[in-house]
């Protein structure tokens, strides 16, 4: 019953936050800011990321070139390769992070008049799965973004996160600070 209740809740609260994140994607693109979007249901989690791709690694364009698509594959493998030092649950949980998607996507603007291209901007989007030894609600998260990427000027962390009981949403400066969950 009680996954049923979570489930539901889940179900209710997620659609709202991303409705919200949406319309903040179309009326401005943040730099520096990572938004992090928590489901928490007992031992598991879903998190969604989305980021600037500049400050992953290093600029927003169309890679085209073999450098561009190095630095791409660099900033991604990054994010693949320290998940748990990005993403910091209490040891104690005995937790483990696992992909399940991790892409850039090219989002352009286009021109009022002529439909011409006005700029390119992509961002960062990842899916990860979250499995823990101990119930995640009542615990605190702590972040490595800012430290990992410093290099591109990343400094906030923006998480919303949801369990069967609340809702969470909290920002994290220079990764000072974490999220009761």
């Amino acid at each position: 019953m009680k996954r049923h209740l979570v489930t539901t809740v889940v179900m209710v609260l997620f659609p709202v936050i991303l409705q919200a994140q949406e319309h903040r994607h179309a009326d401005a693109h943040e730099h520096g800011i990572v938004q992090l979007d928590i489901a928490i249901e007992d031992k598991t989690a879903d998190i969604d990321l989305e980021a600037p791709a500049f400050n992953i690694y290093g600029f927003e364009h169309r890679p085209v070139s073999a450098a561009d698509k190095a630095k791409q594959n660099a900033g991604l493998e990054k994010i693949r390769k320290n998940l748990t030092n990005l993403i910091q649950f209490q040891p104690d949980a005995g937790c483990s992070i696992r992909v399940g998607k991790l892409a850039w996507v090219l989002e352009t603007a286009q021109g009022h008049n002529q439909g011409t291209q006005q700029g390119e901007h992509s961002v960062v989007q990842g899916e990860f799965k979250v499995t823990c030894k101990k119930s995640l609600p009542g615990t605190k998260l702590r972040l490595g973004f800012s430290r990992m990427f410093r290099e591109f000027n990343l400094n906030k962390v923006r998480v919303q996160a949801v369990t069967a009981d609340r809702q969470t949403s909290k920002d994290i400066l220079n990764d000072e600070g974490e999220v009761q969950l």
